[in-house]
């Protein structure tokens, strides 16, 4: 049963800058780590905000309540059996308002808010399409290019610890994919200043790290307990080749374990349709509430 849900914002440049909080109680799972939904929208399309995973969360809350979350009776409430799972929805600044690296900064923002503010200390991650972009850049906040962006700042941010990420339908490798989707590079000139951005700042797949950089972000990687690539084969829009060369530089390049990485390939309808999925919000409550433990900042 979604007992609350309250926005907060977390900076005051946009409306957009703000994360939706949704709190469901149940009683089959203890100690659930949050989860941040980052969603789509190929950094510029204005009907993609927040609000793209309330259906899921709906979903999610039937999935928690055994298809029932109709009702639970304040003596439930108040009982030790109920346990409150804590969800957020990250919305961002968009193009062509702004450009890169500011949809990260907002990112960033965020987290940074949730960690300081609400106390957060572990998540798990969970992106669409250009969302799960944004988590491979959190993933690399080391990335020297991407520092000299943020002046350096970000690399001190207070961010919650990443337990585990679900890409879903995700843009992994700018360059390849306009190459096999020419008429994209439309919306990726909306969102990059210059070639250059995107093949150094925003390309998972070809970082180009120094040695002690790419040291740092393997750690970063490896303490991460699983990565799942979820993709459609029915997208209309993302061919299989983004996520299969995501888990070749994952597994060849950064040297992630393979058995830490579950890819699915699976009919969950088109792009747009699959962070609505009902499949989607049971992977997410078989997959991310498993076997965790939560701890929060002092």
């Amino acid at each position: 049963m979604i007992v609350k849900t309250q926005i907060h914002h977390y900076d005051n440049k946009s409306p957009r800058q703000v994360l939706k909080h949704y709190q469901i109680a149940q009683t089959s799972h203890k100690n659930c780590v949050p989860i941040v939904f980052i969603h789509g929208g190929a950094w510029r399309d204005p009907t993609n905000t927040y609000k793209d995973f309330d259906k899921l969360v709906d979903q999610i809350d039937l999935e928690l309540n055994n298809g029932d979350n109709t009702f639970i009776s304040k003596d439930v409430l108040e009982s030790k059996d109920c346990h409150m799972v804590d969800l957020y929805s990250i919305d961002y600044r968009l193009s062509p308002e702004v450009k890169h690296p500011d949809h990260l900064k907002d990112v960033f923002l965020a987290l940074n808010y949730m960690a300081e503010n609400l106390k957060v200390g572990e998540i798990s991650l969970v992106g669409h399409s250009v969302g799960a972009t944004l988590i491979t850049q959190l993933s690399y906040r080391l990335n020297p290019e991407l520092l000299k962006l943020f002046d350096n700042t970000f690399e001190w941010f207070l961010l919650p610890h990443f337990s585990q990420i679900m890409y879903l339908d995700g843009i992994y490798q700018i360059e390849d994919m306009v190459k096999e989707y020419p008429s994209y590079l439309s919306f990726v000139n909306e969102a990059f200043n210059t070639e250059d951005d995107y093949l150094n700042n925003c390309n998972d797949v070809k970082f180009n790290l120094d040695e002690a950089a790419s040291d740092k972000c393997q750690r970063i990687y490896a303490s991460v307990k699983n990565l799942y690539l979820i993709h459609s084969t029915r997208d209309e829009l993302l061919s299989l080749r983004q996520p299969q060369l995501f888990y070749k530089y994952l597994t060849e390049e950064v040297g992630v374990e393979k058995s830490k990485i579950s890819q699915l390939y699976l009919d969950l309808g088109k792009h747009n349709d699959v962070y609505q999925h009902p499949r989607v919000a049971k992977m997410i409550v078989d997959f991310l509430f498993s076997k965790q433990s939560r701890y929060v900042y002092d």
